[in-house]
C-alpha cells in the first residue's frame, strides 16, 4: 500500500488544498464516492468525497495497515442505539469497516449496533445496504425503515 497526495477542494475555503495521505477505504454513501484515510499532514483520519479530488498521485511512499480497522466515527456517536442484522452476502463489508464492533451472528451472518438518532441518518445507513440489513431493535427505527422502503416503491411506481 502506498500513500497518495492530491488537491481538495473544501467547501466553503478559496482554492484547494494540497493533501498527503494514507488511504484505507473507497465507499460509497448518500450519492458520492468517499475515500477515507490518514491525512498526514493533519495527523487523523480523514474522509474525501472523490469528486472534490483533482491532480491524485500515487507516491513512492509505502505504509503498512492497522491489523484492526478503527471503529468509524458514526458508530461511536453517543445516544440511543440500534440493533442491526447483517446477511452474509454483506458481512465481509461490515467486518472491514467496522472491526471490533461486530458480533458475529449464524451462517457468516453479523450484528452491529449503529446509533438509531438523528433518525434520517439510521434509515438511509440500513437502506443503503439494498435488503442486506435488517433492524432488530428499536421497533420504531424498524418501521421508520419500512416505511422509507415502502415511499421508495411506490416512487419506483410512478
Amino acid at each position: 500500500r502506498r500513500e497518495v497526495t492530491f488537491d481538495y477542494l473544501t467547501p466553503g475555503r478559496e482554492g484547494s488544498e494540497r493533501r498527503h495521505v494514507r488511504p484505507t477505504r473507497l465507499e460509497a454513501a448518500l450519492g458520492h464516492w468517499y475515500l477515507t484515510g490518514f491525512d498526514v499532514g493533519r495527523g487523523g483520519n480523514r474522509q474525501f468525497r472523490l469528486d472534490r479530488l483533482s491532480a491524485l498521485t500515487v507516491t513512492d511512499i509505502e505504509f503498512g495497515g492497522a491489523t484492526e480497522p478503527e471503529v468509524p466515527r458514526e458508530v461511536r456517536r453517543e445516544g440511543p442505539r440500534a440493533r442491526v442484522w447483517i446477511a452474509p452476502r454483506a458481512a465481509p463489508f461490515i467486518r472491514e469497516r467496522f472491526g471490533a464492533a461486530v458480533e458475529e451472528g449464524p451462517d457468516d451472518s453479523v450484528y452491529i449496533e449503529i446509533p438509531a438518532e438523528p433518525r434520517d441518518w439510521a434509515v438511509r445507513w440500513v437502506l443503503g445496504w439494498a435488503g442486506d440489513a435488517r433492524v432488530l431493535s428499536p421497533p420504531s427505527l424498524r418501521a421508520a425503515v419500512a416505511h422509507a422502503a415502502g415511499d421508495s416503491l411506490d416512487c419506483a411506481a410512478r
